[in-house]
């Protein structure tokens, strides 16, 4: 009986081009477009902390603060050293 050939794991490849797509959807203000890829580039490496920054811009851009700050909680906590960490924070204080 022949086996099967092992699924392929999705990699680096396919994680830039999710997150290209949705750099590319928010720059063409195209927020739920943006919102789907970055969730699959985020299946794909759930511990990428600047995406998820992406993502709180792309839910704020939308109107859905609950989702932006709960992202930008997200990626402070993957990314306590960010350089925008300050910025994010008036952001989340905000939210409040």
């Amino acid at each position: 009986m022949a086996q099967k050939p092992a699924k392929k794991k999705p990699g680096n490849g396919e994680f830039n081009a999710f997150v290209a797509e949705g750099n590319r959807a928010i720059g063409e203000q195209r927020f739920s477009d943006a919102i789907h890829a970055y969730k699959d580039a985020l299946k794909i490496k759930p511990r990428a902390g600047k995406v998820y920054k992406f993502l709180g811009i792309a839910y704020a851009s939308t109107g859905n603060a609950a989702g932006a700050c709960e992202n930008y909680r997200k990626y402070i906590s993957l990314v306590p050293d960010a350089p925008d960490r300050a910025q994010v924070e008036d952001l989340i204080a905000a939210c409040k």
